[in-house]
């Protein structure tokens, strides 16, 4: 691989199924090729971004597998968990004028390899993703990657967090790296890098597309990590504009969830008089905190998040919002 890049064909990245396998598999018979094909664009993505001799240094390092390519990597200022991430954001963006990390050289390009997108929800008008059913949440095995796709939508809401049990949960986040990719009306692309956290993110304006490349940046591993999303939206053009109108909140307000009873999503709407920081989370009967739902500074006005609880047993809950210097609650109820 390090004496050949670029003599293997990429067609492989317009099957889904391709990309959603480990980075580093090995298959056998007719399999195999496709997997020495993934494995040597990756490796030319590195010489790429660094230079052939930064794929040179791995080949000769004593220090093999992940642990190995980490060890260089980190040593030209990176690490694998970050390449991981660009790499696949290279393989379905591949636009230069992102920057040099969301691209690659002429070698590449001219072989028209493009990723496929594996989920596409449509925004005809406004919408949401459905829960997923229990034992049906998407999972990424280790090093390769889900695309989600939302094609012309305007104001999109989206929490996206890793679904383990909550003594492994940090681990488990830790695993999962994802990054949006916004397309304006003006055909424009931009980025941002995407938290797995519990408390939602608001991408205000209309877009044609936002892609949504959810990764596993642990490459060499032997486990899937599973996560879960959950994306609501407006249909595209009616993006709330700066020069609406904006109507004075009233009090400060927390909502009761709907639905309720519930099993095991609902939303919680909350209203703030005053913009500053806000904190929404829920306890168990215990006082315990099982979710952060909401935390940080918020403009004033309404907001509305998610609550999934998958992982919680049936019973009683309370929502808590702090905010305004006030303490508000709701009693919630999960009922399996």
């Amino acid at each position: 691989m390090v004496n050949n890049l670029g003599r293997s064909r990429y067609s492989f990245l317009g099957l889904s199924e391709e990309t959603s396998k480990p980075l580093f598999s090995w298959g056998t018979g007719t399999q195999i090729t496709r997997d020495y094909a993934r494995a040597e664009l990756f490796f030319r993505y590195i010489g790429e971004q660094h230079s052939p001799q930064a794929v040179a240094q791995i080949a000769a390092n004593t220090a093999k597998g992940a642990d190995g390519i980490d060890a260089v990597l980190r040593s030209l200022g990176t690490s694998l968990d970050e390449t991981v991430l660009d790499y696949h954001s290279a393989n379905l963006v591949h636009e230069l004028r992102m920057g040099g990390a969301f691209s690659y050289g002429p070698g590449v390009e001219a072989t028209g390899a493009r990723a496929t997108v594996h989920t596409t929800w449509s925004g005809a008008g406004s919408a949401e993703t459905p829960a997923f059913e229990q034992g049906q949440l998407p999972g990424v095995e280790s090093g390769a990657v889900n695309y989600i796709e939302f094609t012309n939508v305007a104001d999109l809401h989206l929490v996206l967090d890793a679904a383990a049990a909550p003594i492994i949960l940090d681990a488990a986040r830790e695993t999962i790296s994802a990054r949006a990719f916004f397309q304006d009306e003006l055909g424009t692309w931009s980025a941002s890098d995407i938290e797995t956290r519990s408390q939602g993110y608001v991408f205000p304006g209309n877009f044609y597309r936002v892609r949504l490349v959810v990764a596993n940046v642990k490459p060499g591993r032997t486990f899937q990590t599973r996560y879960d999303y959950a994306a609501s939206w407006l249909g595209f053009g009616q993006a709330t504009s700066a020069e609406d109108p904006v109507e004075i909140p009233g009090e400060t307000a927390l909502e009761q969830n709907y639905p309720n009873p519930f099993n095991p999503t609902t939303r919680i709407r909350f209203r703030l008089r005053n913009a500053g920081p806000a904190h929404l989370f829920v306890v168990d009967a215990l006082g315990r905190r099982v979710a952060t739902l909401a935390d940080g500074h918020h403009p004033s006005g309404d907001h509305e998040v998610s609550f999934r609880a998958d992982r919680l047993p049936s019973g009683s809950y309370l929502g808590v919002l702090e905010a305004d210097g006030q303490r508000l609650t709701i009693p919630m109820l999960l009922v399996r």
